[in-house]
């Protein structure tokens, strides 16, 4: 990422800053030089976010934290104050959190609450976090760019499609809310695959718990053979260019490094433990159609974004948790 210096001292607000993704974002905007107010839903947590935070850098006096819920609309307007930019981060993503239907109201509700604080504090810019489940491909279709969305329905039988539906009703409900400001707030969205990274803490993230199963000695538990992924560092970077990049208001953009295979995965977690990775499971290729290819060619394009190899983020999301203490090697039987 290219050095983001601000011209002047300047607080960005990200939501959902004891998330993966969000602390990582707080990472890269206290390292570009901006002032960070994050929030949190408890800010009995804002010791432990500071001390996943300071992992990467001194947050110092620059990292704040404000109480807000996507629940409630208490919070949100003091959260907001004096911010020139925010980050929308936070969304239901646990297994307990998209069991339900009602994390789409959380997810639909909680981003209008943003947005209308945001609107009404003057920020300039909101970037909002969405998904490739957003971006649903037609049927027979073998690439997919920001033109695609996923149609809004009510088969919400699983929590892949409730957080599917959770994302692109959000999404979508964001586009209409800035359309009728007639141009008084802009917005981006981004459009992450599946998160790798390395953790800051043992409360990881449950899309990082696919390389954790595979050090475990288990094959993940997933209903497709493999995955688009994505960095979370770089993924953070791409929502600090967004942030500031002229080309980015009112644009989505799709977030992928490229499709990996399970079995891909163990393969490299393999190689990089040798003689430790005797329980890592040897998965097979899966046969039938190719994967569908979600093009981020647009981010790289119009905001220069670069991604690490696959096997560099695999790698060390796997150090990472075993360094964090909440995963350890299983022996082979």
């Amino acid at each position: 990422m290219s050095e983001q210096e601000p011209a002047r001292r300047e607080t960005v607000l990200v939501t959902g800053g004891a998330g993966f993704l969000a602390s990582w974002c707080a990472v890269r905007l206290l390292q570009a030089g901006y002032d960070v107010r994050a929030t949190l839903r408890d800010l009995r947590r804002a010791d432990e976010v500071r001390g996943m935070v300071g992992q990467e850098i001194d947050p110092d006096a620059r990292l704040s934290f404000s109480q807000a819920d996507l629940t409630r609309d208490e919070g949100w307007a003091a959260a907001a104050a004096g911010c020139r930019y925010v980050l929308h981060v936070a969304s239901p993503m646990s297994y307990e959190d998209i069991k339900g239907p009602e994390a789409i109201a959380v997810a639909t509700d909680g981003a209008l609450r943003v947005l209308r604080a945001s609107a009404e504090a003057g920020v300039r810019r909101v970037v909002m976090t969405s998904s490739t489940a957003a971006a649903r491909p037609a049927a027979g279709q073998a690439e997919v760019d920001e033109r695609a969305w996923t149609a809004v329905g009510d088969a919400l039988d699983n929590p892949m499609e409730i957080y599917s539906q959770s994302k692109t009703r959000a999404e979508r409900g964001a586009w209409e809310y800035v359309a009728r400001l007639g141009g008084a707030m802009e917005l981006a969205t981004i459009l992450p695959g599946l998160i790798q990274g390395p953790v800051l803490g043992a409360d990881y993230a449950l899309s990082v718990e696919i390389i954790a199963q595979l050090l475990k000695g288990r094959p993940p538990f997933y209903p497709t053979p493999g995955i688009e992924l994505v960095d979370v560092r770089d993924l953070a970077d791409l929502h600090v260019l967004a942030m500031v990049g002229p080309a980015a208001a009112g644009e989505r953009f799709l977030a992928t490094t490229a499709y990996t295979t399970f079995a891909d995965m163990a393969r490299i977690l393999r190689e990089h433990f040798g003689a430790r990775a005797l329980a890592i499971p040897v998965l097979e290729d899966p046969s039938g159609p190719a994967a569908v290819e979600f093009t981020s060619a647009k981010a790289r394009d119009r905001l220069g974004w670069r991604t690490r190899s696959i096997a560099e983020t695999i790698v060390e999301t796997a150090d990472s948790l075993l360094s964090a203490g909440g995963v350890e090697l299983k022996p082979a039987d």
